[in-house]
């Protein structure tokens, strides 16, 4: 008859990426160790209480078996177990708790621990087999790491750090009498009965006093311990307890290590793996880095404020994930209630990208309008491409150009377009350093959406999954203001998006585990940031060229990072419901965002703040907790969050500058226009934007009656700007001027 008795669950431990503890996570508080890591001592001590003549029998002990049978057809039951036998209903112990349901789980438990006969055969056929197969020191070892030691720990090396703050191999006697006296009644411990404890120990004490293990010197000695409550180390399990700029980090790692499908088939499995293998996680988790952005985010925004914010920061390239926090702490799943939001807690990552389906995010604003850039270029429109930026701008009926299709916004009714910003004739650089809604409007109609909402999923742009009507970029094709940022997005996302920017077009899923190592020394695999080269070099570049000033007199002015050169972008929604700042170098990429709360918790607050049109609410106003005033603009209510976390994060790094972008990218595709000879002025306007080029058009005088398209001058480039010359009729004749006849002076006499 064989027992399978595999190495004990031990929780795994998970590591920030400098190496210190960042916790545990475990089903049982244990910490597997070799017997000659477990002091003498204390190996004596179990043996002397439990089965003093372990090493000089087998597996069963005839001699007490007898006396427990007598016992036991007296009724009172109990006695005659060996210290195999006990391990053998330790084993049987734990299998029990791996039972799939709480039924089945409570059945294998009474057939493990009832007081039965048929128990205690099967106990002995067990432990004849075991002895057969291990040396009794391997026994001894295997029982003193499974062994239940009260108070939630299990094992004597974590028994040690528990109660006395300390390892197995450095326990007294008297440290090790208490300990070897719980096993039997592991209620009895120090932390929940000093005295019952206590007595136990004693009677340890004496029983290896009887057996000459110890003199009456050591035993008084012993005695004399008192128990040092102070000393009592409970090890974080999960993600609660850690430091408090840890929490939400910490649950996405174990979020992102559920996901691993090298770890197991599904969530459930992982999670189980995790809490029994054992295994050592080390993570990408930059401490100082960490702190600076729970440290920028808290001293903002309280986390009882009715709104969510959030940052991370991210190495291109890669994909590693160096910091990520957020204004609100964790609490666990399925405690979601109103009191708990209103006490600044939640379950839920607000940094975290959607693959973990847990939260909304918020609408991006105009850090979207890089996406139109990029798909700009790629088309081979120069940066240099002009329109006129009015300030304010009506889109009726016309074609953005869906991919299946004609996009027309508001099914044809009026969609007028304004500036919060400079409006004249200006280039990509311009508009992109001002923001101007009306420049990237015309230029995402130069494109198509369809480019644009590709380019966006191409370079790793995710919406929520959740939203029935546009569950990804892709169903925003037939959106016209989709360049003005109204999809849901997450800031982890962006750090996606931005840093394939910042990478030369190497897009890198989210990579925060570094290493998992098993228990004896292997490894599993981690899943990658899976880098592909998403987008040429050579765009990618352009991007970064035209997203160059926005920190230098731009949207993002006087939030810079001194020594450092940005490119990057701000967002902010129409109606002031979240605010953005995206700043990216080289090496790092931040992206910060404070939006409103749309958690129903908080309708009481916002309700009276929304806008009587839209029925959304701005974020404009002083935050009841912090006391912070939000203007629900993007670089006001961002930046005093990104500027100092970015600082700290930048500090060790220096100035490195981006590739400069080619001339061809800089000057654009050539390409030569298409004739429009016979063309009025409309049919030659359409032709002409429907190969690519701008319309600008110029007054000029000439013998043919008004509005006849007189000449066209196009730049010979794709995205140029065609200028239209038409008549306004032939040039005025000049007036002919008369100089006035001068008269004479009238004299006077005397």
């Amino acid at each position: 008859m064989y027992l399978e008795t595999p190495t004990p669950p031990e929780g795994s431990t998970i590591y920030l990426g400098d190496g210190t503890l960042l916790t545990h996570y475990y089903y049982e508080n244990r910490e597997n160790v070799d017997l000659d890591q477990i002091a003498p001592i204390m190996q004596q001590a179990q043996i002397a209480i439990e089965d003093d003549r372990f090493y000089e029998h087998g597996a069963l002990d005839f001699k007490s078996l007898a006396k427990a049978v007598l016992t036991n057809l007296g009724g009172s039951g109990g006695g005659g177990s060996t210290l195999t036998q006990q391990y053998v209903k330790q084993v049987l112990v734990e299998q029990a708790s791996l039972e799939p349901t709480a039924e089945k789980r409570a059945a294998a438990l009474e057939e493990a621990q009832g007081r039965t006969l048929a128990r205690k055969v099967r106990e002995m056929r067990y432990a004849i087999a075991l002895e057969k197969k291990f040396t009794k020191d391997e026994i001894l070892e295997r029982y003193l790491n499974i062994a239940y030691y009260g108070d939630h720990t299990y094992g004597v090396q974590a028994a040690a750090r528990h109660y006395y703050n300390t390892s197995a191999s450095d326990l007294t006697l008297g440290q090790a009498a208490m300990l070897a006296g719980i096993v039997q009644t592991p209620s009895r411990n120090p932390v929940n009965d000093i005295e019952g404890a206590t007595e136990r120990r004693d009677i340890v004490l004496g029983r290896m006093l009887e057996l000459g293990l110890v003199t009456r010197a050591e035993v008084n000695e012993a005695k004399a311990e008192e128990f040092d409550p102070t000393l009592v180390q409970d090890p974080n399990n999960g993600c609660a307890e850690v430091e408090w700029q840890y929490i939400q980090i910490c649950q996405y790692v174990i979020n992102t290590l559920k996901h691993n499908t090298y770890l197991g088939n599904d969530e459930d499995e992982i999670d189980s793996k995790l809490r029994r293998e054992g295994y050592e996680i080390y993570t990408y988790i930059d401490p100082t880095k960490q702190l600076a952005v729970q440290n920028a985010i808290t001293d903002r925004i309280a986390k009882d404020d009715p709104v969510k914010s959030s940052m991370v920061i991210m190495e291109p390239g890669t994909g590693i994930v160096y910091a990520a926090a957020q204004n609100r702490w964790g609490m666990a799943l399925g405690d979601d209630n109103d009191a708990n939001y209103y006490a600044g807690k939640t379950a839920i990552q607000y940094f975290a990208q959607y693959k973990y389906g847990i939260d909304e995010g918020a609408q991006a604003g105009s850090t979207f309008k890089p996406f139109v850039v990029a798909a700009a270029l790629d088309k081979g429109i120069s940066p240099k491409t002009k329109f006129d930026a009015k300030a304010r701008m009506d889109f009726k009926g016309q074609d953005f150009k869906a991919c299946n299709g004609p996009a027309i916004p508001n099914n044809g009714q009026s969609w007028p377009v304004s500036n919060a910003s400079p409006s004249y004739v200006m280039d990509m650089y311009t508009a992109a350093k001002y923001s101007v809604n009306t420049y990237f409007v015309q230029l995402e109609k130069m494109v198509g959406l369809c480019d644009v909402v590709t380019m966006a999923t191409t370079v790793g742009a995710m919406s929520d999954p959740d939203d029935s009507e546009h569950p990804d970029i892709m169903s925003y094709q037939t959106v016209p203001a989709f360049t003005l940022g109204v999809a849901d997005t997450s800031p982890m996302s962006m750090a996606v998006a931005y840093s394939t920017f910042a990478a030369r077009g190497m897009r890198c899923d989210p990579v925060i585990v570094k290493e998992i190592k098993t228990r004896d020394g292997g490894n599993i695999a981690t899943t990658n940031g899976n880098c592909t080269q998403a987008i040429r070099p050579e765009v990618a570049d352009g991007v970064n060229s035209v997203l160059s000033q926005a920190f230098t007199g731009g949207t993002a002015s006087g939030f810079g990072i001194s020594g450092h050169t940005l490119s990057g972008k701000t967002g902010t929604t129409e109606d002031g419901s979240a605010a953005w700042i995206i700043g990216y170098t080289p090496q790092l990429v931040g992206v910060t965002m404070v939006a409103v709360d749309k958690n129903p918790a908080w309708n009481s607050y916002w309700d009276p703040r929304r806008s009587p049109e839209t029925h959304v609410a701005s974020m404009a106003g002083t935050l009841p907790s912090s006391l912070t005033y939000l203007y629900g603009v993007g670089a006001n209510d961002a930046g005093p969050i990104f500027q100092p976390a970015m600082t700290v994060a930048l500090q060790d790094l220096g100035n490195e500058a981006f590739t400069a972008p080619s001339n061809d990218v800089v000057n654009g595709k050539p390409v030569d226009p298409p004739s429009t000879a016979g063309m009025d002025q409309a049919r030659a306007t359409q032709t002409l934007q429907d190969a690519g080029f701008s319309i600008t058009v110029a007054q000029v005088y000439d013998d043919n009656p008004p509005g006849t398209l007189v000449s066209v001058q196009c730049q010979h480039v794709y995205g140029g700007t065609c200028t239209l010359n038409v008549s306004q009729g032939p040039r005025p004749q000049e007036p002919v001027i008369v100089p006035p006849v001068p008269t004479a002076t009238p004299t006077t006499g005397g």
